[in-house]
Order: structure tokens, then C-alpha cells, then sequence
């Protein structure tokens, strides 16, 4: 059930987590936190943790419950202590109060070893105010259920610092500018779209949503409107309000139509296709997908070009089309490596590389993902050097070369 459920990208980290727990020091207890945005998904995970550690549990969906039985317990329990649940609450708060979080003493002196399955905006947070028990954790994943979570078909990571820093300077010229005796209304949207386009890429949802909003409804003429309106619908998308999403990419490539603009229509189209992978409508993803791809090869833009191959070769490798994935792949890459950034580039090497996994190619896997482990470190980006790792990680596994899986997952 659980192979369903998962995006087949993210079969990989089970099988990581499979021999993550493969080998574990024998005698030693684990507690695993379990408490993803899908009820489904997590019941799934929860299920098939119990089934993989053979040993007695200790559950509970009651922290400060299950914290004193840890603090009770003798220091040889080969227990696995599983704490799990299922409203969709904030638990940061209550995870991060727990003396456990802060406490490395307790952990090392039991040896004990934790899984997080939970998600990301959690895990970030406990990353933050607890680092300690993180920094010791055996497994630390996000898992998505695809019917129901986002997922972006090329996530461009920014650096968390520079880009706040970035984003309070234009809040802080948007604000200036706005107490000015004399306001010229094009200059201060003008102004709002640059702020409101930077919080949407760092990830600043409800900031986002406002600026967008705020043009929508001070536009002066259909090019704001139809930024708004795109805007607000990339927010909805990553805050998983699929119809929403829907209703303003499409009142988008309206304006862009009535404008005549073929690079906004394109935009808004394959923004339409994205919001149909995440339902799991391929087809439809396929179809939006098409014409965005010929809107983008009539005017030229051959990034936009690369980046339509990409999804199309992602919702190929959704629907086990591995040989047409690669060749949409393929096809991307080499466009890239003239028009493109260096995390598109390394984007189409780690796609092909999953390709290749799938079709047991380990050697060729092996190279692609060591070229995107490559450019992700000469970028500088941690988030996405730790995923390719994780990835190289996953075929020397499946190769039965589980050491070496072991110092890549380290």
C-alpha cells in the first residue's frame, strides 16, 4: 500500500531507512516520531515501522506519557518507542519543551537512536531549537502522500540567510518609498511585485499572499493583474489549496491571452500542468505541459523549453515511462548546459539518475548522481548536497555494499 502512496522518487528513502535500521547496534532502543500531513500516509508509516523493528513497542500518542517511560527505563530496552499522530496540529512547540530535546546526556547514556518521519516545516524547527537531538538522530526524512502534498518539479533551494536579508531590504524601500509625500502608484507596485516575488521565493507564504493581493486589487493594468493573479495561485499551490491554485493560474491565462502574451500563457500553463501532476492527473499534466512547451518554443525561450522537457520526463518516470523520461531528461540537459544554471543542470543529472536506478543500471545511476553531488556542492546548497547523498547512498544498498551506503548517509 505504502508504494502507492509515495511518490516513486521517495521509494529510495525507504529503502534507506530499511537499512538504516539493517544496521542498527543490536540491544539498542529507538524511538521513532512519526507525524506527517497525510492521515493516511502517516497510519502507512506507522504501520510499517512496527512491521521492520521486531522488537516490543512502546506507543503512544501522548509525549509527556511516553517521555517519563523513557526516562524510567533500564538503560539495556531494545524497546522501540513509537510516538505518532494524527490531527493536523503545530507539535513543534510541544516536541521542542520537552527536556529529551535538550538533554544529550539521556540519549547517549541510553544509546539511544531516533527516526524522524515528520514534516518538513516541523523538522526545520526542531533542526532550529533542538539541534542537539537532531544532530544525533539515525534517520531524518520527509515523506509525502502524492495524492495529497506538493511537490515542485524542480525545488530551487535558496540560501535561508542572504535571501531574509534580501527580502527585509525591499521591505524596508517598498516601506520608504510608500511614506513619500508624493507616491507614483506604478513605481510603488512596481516595488510590491519585486517584495512579493522575493517572499514567495524564500517561502513566505502569508507575506506573499498579501503583497499579491494588494496588486490585484491596486492593479492599474493587466500586466499586474495577471502577476497578481499567478502569484496567488504559486501560493496556493505550495500551501496544497489545489482548487484555489486552479482558479487563478486559469483567471492568469485569461489576462495573458486577452494580452496576446505567449510567455505568460506558457508560464500559467505549465503551472496549470503542476497543480494536475500533484492530483496525479498525468495526462492532463501532459496535455498543459504540450502546449506550454510550444508557446515557449515559438518565442524562443530555450530555459523555458528546458524546463517544460523536465516535468514532461517527470510525469514519463510517474507513469514508469522510463525510456521517454530519459530522453526528456536528456533533452533538458543539454539545453541546460548552454541556457541553464548550474541546479538545472544538476536537477536533470539527479532525474536521470533515478531513472537509471529504476532500471537497475547502478553504474550509470552512480554517475549521475555523483555529477549533481557535484554541482550541488559547488553551489553551496546543504539541503540539496544532503538529498544526493542520501541518493548515492540508496544505490550502494541496493547493491548489497551496505557499508558504503552507510558512510554516504552519514
Amino acid at each position: 500500500m505504502i508504494k502507492e502512496i509515495l511518490p516513486k522518487g521517495e521509494l529510495v528513502l525507504m529503502r534507506e531507512l530499511e537499512v538504516t535500521l539493517q544496521l542498527r547496534d543490536e540491544g539498542s532502543p529507538y524511538l521513532a516520531i512519526i507525524g506527517v500531513d497525510s492521515e493516511i500516509l502517516n497510519q502507512e508509516l506507522y504501520d510499517w515501522l512496527r512491521n521492520h523493528i521486531t522488537v516490543e513497542v512502546e506507543t503512544s500518542e501522548d509525549w509527556q506519557q511516553l517521555e517519563g517511560v523513557l526516562q524510567k527505563e533500564e538503560e539495556n530496552s531494545t524497546k522501540l518507542y513509537l510516538y505518532s499522530w494524527n490531527t493536523p496540529i503545530d507539535h513543534a512547540d510541544l516536541l521542542i519543551s520537552n527536556a529529551l530535546f535538550h538533554n544529550r546526556d539521556v540519549l547517549f547514556r541510553k544509546n539511544l537512536h531516533a527516526v524522524f518521519i515528520i514534516s518538513n516545516r516541523l523538522l526545520q524547527k526542531l533542526r532550529t531549537k533542538a539541534f542537539d537531538f537532531v544532530s544525533v538522530s539515525s534517520f531524518v526524512a520527509e515523506f509525502h502522500d502524492q495524492a495529497a502534498s506538493v511537490n515542485l518539479d524542480l525545488g530551487l533551494i535558496p540560501n535561508p540567510l542572504a535571501e531574509t536579508e534580501t527580502y527585509e531590504s525591499l521591505l524596508k524601500d517598498w516601506q520608504n518609498y510608500t511614506q513619500q509625500s508624493e507616491v507614483n502608484l506604478e513605481i510603488k507596485l512596481q516595488k510590491l511585485l519585486q517584495l512579493a516575488e522575493h517572499a514567495l521565493k524564500i517561502s513566505k507564504l502569508e507575506e506573499a499572499q498579501h503583497h499579491f493581493q494588494t496588486i490585484l486589487e491596486e492593479a492599474i493594468n493587466q500586466y499586474y493583474q495577471g502577476k497578481a493573479l499567478n502569484g496567488l495561485g504559486q501560493v496556493a499551490y505550495q500551501l496544497s489549496q489545489i482548487e484555489e491554485a486552479f482558479v487563478n493560474f486559469d483567471n492568469a491565462l485569461q489576462v495573458a491571452l486577452s494580452q496576446g502574451n505567449k510567455e505568460e500563457q506558457a508560464e500559467n500553463l505549465r503551472w496549470v500542468g503542476m497543480a494536475h501532476r500533484t492530483r496525479a492527473n498525468l495526462n492532463s499534466a501532459l496535455n498543459y505541459y504540450q502546449d506550454a512547451l510550444a508557446l515557449y518554443r515559438k518565442t524562443g525561450n530555450q530555459q523555458g523549453v528546458a524546463r517544460i522537457l523536465s516535468a514532461i520526463g517527470l510525469v514519463y518516470y510517474d507513469q514508469s515511462k522510463n525510456q521517454q523520461a530519459l530522453e526528456k531528461f536528456r533533452a533538458a540537459l543539454d539545453i541546460n548546459k548552454e541556457f541553464g544554471t548550474s541546479i538545472e543542470i544538476a536537477s536533470n543529472f539527479g532525474n536521470m539518475g533515478n531513472v537509471y536506478y529504476d532500471l537497475s543500471d547502478y553504474d550509470k545511476a552512480l554517475q549521475c548522481a555523483h555529477q549533481a553531488l557535484g554541482l550541488y556542492r559547488e553551489i553551496g546548497n546543504p539541503q540539496l548536497t544532503a538529498n544526493q547523498l542520501g541518493n548515492i547512498g540508496n544505490i550502494f544498498s541496493v547493491k548489497g555494499e551496505l557499508e558504503e551506503a552507510l558512510r554516504y548517509y552519514k
